[in-house]
């Protein structure tokens, strides 16, 4: 074997054995396949025939197929060739059994696929926290609990927000402004589902706790506006997340979208004014924007298009320790979308008076741009 491909394998599969964090490999699925189109790599969509076996492969370069790399004194490389003739030698191709594919990505490519992998939840869920019920275990792996640190340093729970990427927490602008009494914004906790569990549960070993590097609000938010336009914040957490089961990221709605109802998710106020020990959730109806403006104007509330109504309904509403959190809609596709941020109302749970929310896709520049800035 040339010494120059044999240094090249050692170093990668070097990388995948021993899990390194500067690999950035990506097992390969139907919706990676979709990522890379043929304009990047032709090869990658060109199907071959595995030797000595019924199975169909793809035609990758040599150092994207692991089963070659781990086995690189026993493979036939001959057998496996394919691509193009007079192809270079260092990057050469070979058919590659479909599931042992991975890429190796850039760190903006990287990026992009957190948020390819995002509104994905292990829970088969039947969505059809006020007046709500217990969500399942995992349910919402992106939801995340803020925690503010006083003067004596303790710590207190004091909004809800949503991971967007490894990095990133997307809340409200209110949860984020500083001069708040309960202190300054500390830690972010994700994968929890019951606040108060023993070190012998299982939910211990899914909580993680992240401390907050940084948050930002909108620049338009003003705190003393009875409207609370522009109600958005992120916040840039000091380490990354590592994705589980119970901690991944949710999707970005990037445009609008029509559906009869919403669903969220939170530990706030139940009916009982009492702030739920379990993660609770519920659906709340959209709610007609010029019907939910003029029952605003009518206490002197001026919405804009930028916000969205949703609920209404008696006992059934996000409240206090919802804030920030995301109203959430599953799409066809079986992925979740956050569509909107918890910004106010008027009490919790009052018939006939909805919720008003921040409208995601009025947002997604200002997100990315903040973003870009940031990291």
């Amino acid at each position: 074997m040339d010494s120059k491909w044999s240094k090249s394998f050692i170093s990668v599969a070097f990388c995948i054995l021993h899990l390194t964090e500067k690999c950035d490999f990506v097992e390969i699925t139907n919706s990676t396949l979709a990522t890379y189109s043929p304009k990047e790599d032709p090869s990658i969509l060109t199907e071959c025939q595995i030797p000595d076996s019924v199975e169909m492969g793809y035609c990758v370069q040599i150092h994207n197929c692991v089963s070659i790399l781990i086995q690189l004194n026993k493979t036939s490389l001959p057998r496996r060739s394919c691509g193009p003739p007079n192809q270079n030698r260092n990057k050469h191709h070979v058919c590659c059994e479909k599931q042992k594919i991975l890429f190796t990505k850039t760190s903006t490519e990287a990026s992009a696929e957190s948020v390819q992998n995002c509104g994905i939840t292990n829970i088969s869920t039947n969505s059809r926290i006020l007046g709500g019920e217990e969500s399942q275990v995992g349910e919402f792996p992106w939801l995340g609990r803020l925690f503010r640190r006083d003067d004596q340093g303790e710590l207190h729970f004091s909004c809800t927000g949503c991971l967007i990427s490894s990095r990133v927490v997307l809340t409200a602008a209110h949860c984020v402004t500083s001069n708040n009494p309960l202190g300054d914004l500390h830690t972010v906790v994700f994968g929890e589902h019951q606040t108060y569990c023993s070190p012998a549960d299982n939910c211990l070993e899914q909580k993680k706790t992240i401390f907050v590097r940084s948050a930002i609000a909108h620049s338009g938010y003003n705190v003393r506006s009875r409207n609370h336009d522009h109600d958005i914040g992120l916040i840039i957490l000091r380490d990354k997340v590592e994705f589980t089961n119970y901690v991944s990221p949710i999707c970005l709605l990037e445009e609008k979208f029509e559906t009869w109802g919403y669903v969220v998710s939170g530990w706030g106020r139940t009916e009982n004014d009492t702030v739920s020990n379990v993660n609770l959730k519920t659906t709340l109806p959209a709610y007609s924007w010029n019907e939910c403006a003029e029952k605003y104007r009518s206490i002197n509330v001026e919405l804009t298009s930028r916000q969205i109504c949703v609920g209404g309904m008696k006992n059934r509403d996000t409240c206090q320790g919802d804030s920030g959190g995301p109203l959430m809609v599953e799409k066809a596709n079986g992925r979740w979308y956050a569509a909107g941020v918890v910004s106010f109302g008027v009490g919790c749970g009052k018939q006939g008076w909805p919720g008003v929310y921040t409208y995601i896709p009025n947002y997604i520049e200002w997100i990315k741009n903040t973003i870009a800035q940031q990291l």
